[in-house]
This record gives C-alpha cells, sequence and structure tokens, in this order.
C-alpha cells in the first residue's frame, strides 16, 4: 500500500508539471521550465505500482513512453524556435493531441477506481475532474488548433468581446480544475497512507 500511496503521489506531482506552464526566455530562445515531458517521468513511475492494483493501467504504458519522446521532441524544437501546428506538423499535433487526451482521461479513470476503495466520494470528485479536464483539453485545443483565419473577426466587433470574455471564463475555470485535481490526487495518496 506505501507503493501505491507514492504512486497517487508521482501522478499529483506529474499533474503538477503537466498543468503548470513557466517559460524562460534566454538569447532570443524560449523554454519551459516545468516541461510536459517530466510530467510523463513521474507518471511511468507511477504505473508499474498502479498496474498493480488496476491492470488496465498497464496499458497505458507504451503510450505514455510515445507521448514522453513526442513532448521531449517538442520541447527541444521550441527551444529551438520552430513553431508546430503550422503547415505539415498540424495533423501530427492534433493527434498527439487525442493521443494525451485518451492517456489522461484513462490514467484519471484508473485512479478514481483505486479512490472508489478508500472513499467513494474521492472517486467521483476524481471522475468529474477527469471529464471536465477532457472537456476542458477538447475544447482549448480545437480553439488554439484551430487556422487563425477561421478565429479572424473584425476589431472591437461585439463578437470579439463576447468571445475574449468567455475564453477568459474558460481559463479560470480551468485553473480551478487544475488545482482541484492536484489537491484530490494529493488527498489520495494521504488516504492510501492512512490505511497502512
Amino acid at each position: 500500500m506505501r507503493a501505491l500511496a507514492r504512486a497517487a503521489g508521482l501522478v499529483a506531482w506529474g499533474y503538477v508539471f503537466y498543468y503548470i506552464d513557466l517559460n524562460l526566455n534566454f538569447n532570443g530562445m524560449e523554454f519551459s521550465v516545468v516541461p510536459d515531458w517530466a510530467a510523463y517521468i513521474f507518471f511511468l513511475a507511477a504505473l508499474p505500482e498502479i498496474s498493480a492494483y488496476r491492470r488496465g493501467a498497464a496499458l497505458l504504458r507504451p503510450l505514455g513512453v510515445a507521448l514522453l519522446i513526442y513532448e521531449l521532441f517538442v520541447w527541444v524544437l521550441e527551444g529551438l524556435g520552430v513553431e508546430l501546428a503550422a503547415g505539415y506538423t498540424y495533423i501530427p499535433v492534433v493527434v498527439f493531441s487525442v493521443l494525451t487526451l485518451y492517456f489522461n482521461f484513462q490514467l484519471l479513470t484508473e485512479l478514481a477506481r483505486i479512490a472508489d476503495d478508500a472513499d467513494e466520494r474521492l472517486g467521483k470528485s476524481l471522475r468529474y475532474l477527469r471529464s471536465v479536464s477532457a472537456l476542458w483539453t477538447t475544447v482549448m485545443s480545437l480553439f488554439f488548433l484551430l487556422p487563425e483565419r477561421m478565429l479572424a473577426v473584425d476589431s472591437g466587433s461585439a463578437w470579439q468581446a463576447a468571445s475574449a470574455f468567455v475564453l477568459i471564463a474558460f481559463l479560470l475555470w480551468g485553473c480551478v480544475c487544475c488545482i482541484m485535481t492536484f489537491v484530490q490526487l494529493f488527498r489520495l495518496r494521504r488516504l492510501i497512507n492512512a490505511a497502512i
């Protein structure tokens, strides 16, 4: 059980890296100080213990390795100033966005099933946050992956003001859900430790 608590903590810390985006500019090159690929290192380190309790989690390992490699590749390219989601790179970015969505949905599903044994309300809360995260990620990915000409509106129009308001409200809602995901995953770790 202690190893499972450690795994829940690793996933929680992984989501800290996954959701928080801090960038550093150095000589005209921008680097993420909290890179997404680090999140997958935490996730992959947690999967063996989670798999001991939920066998379905073992199926996430190959996808997690692929996403780690992809995120590391993207991190290096962005550090070199190469822009993704433009031209010929558009389709791979969309494909990996869908794979990332699936990985996170399944990982949180497996943790919610584990949480059901400790506290049924915590399991429900994790399932709710998983679903909200999937919805939020889908909408934000569509918004940022759409070509700019599809988002173009006249400057100063009512549509532009309304869309800016909706985007800000959606971003704030996403931030609250991210924080709640951290809180609930660390709570899961505490509950498992308390059961030992």
